[in-house]
């Protein structure tokens, strides 16, 4: 009963690293790009930015998306190396941080709206 228990909030914790690094990942882009971190709010996952141009507010946007999708081969490790439940969350925290757009310029599994 323990076990499982804590199997499963393991699993959630996993997944919700995926949409939290997601906007982490946008503020260190900004900020590697020369830009600046106004506001971060993980509880309604956002994170709003200057960008010293639109090509590298554009790179900002991108990031987790392109970011992600380098991991995918770490992905495809996990998936084969940990147990089915564990590799099932980090699925769903890889798909999370990739495609977890909610600006319009985002890679994103659901519509976006327009940017700011």
């Amino acid at each position: 009963m323990i076990g499982t228990a804590m199997t499963v909030l393991a699993s959630v914790a996993i997944i919700a690293s995926g949409p939290i690094l997601h906007e982490l990942t946008h503020a260190a882009v900004a900020r590697a790009l020369g830009g600046s971190v106004i506001d971060i709010d993980l509880f309604d996952l956002y994170v709003d930015f200057e960008a010293p141009s639109a090509f590298r507010e554009r790179l900002v946007l991108l990031a987790p998306g392109v970011i992600g999708l380098l991991l995918t081969p770490l992905v495809w490790v996990a998936w084969n190396a940990l147990p089915l439940v564990f590799a099932g969350a980090v699925v769903i925290a890889w798909l999370l941080y990739c495609f977890n757009g909610g600006t319009h310029g985002e890679l994103s599994i659901l519509q976006t709206e327009p940017a700011r």
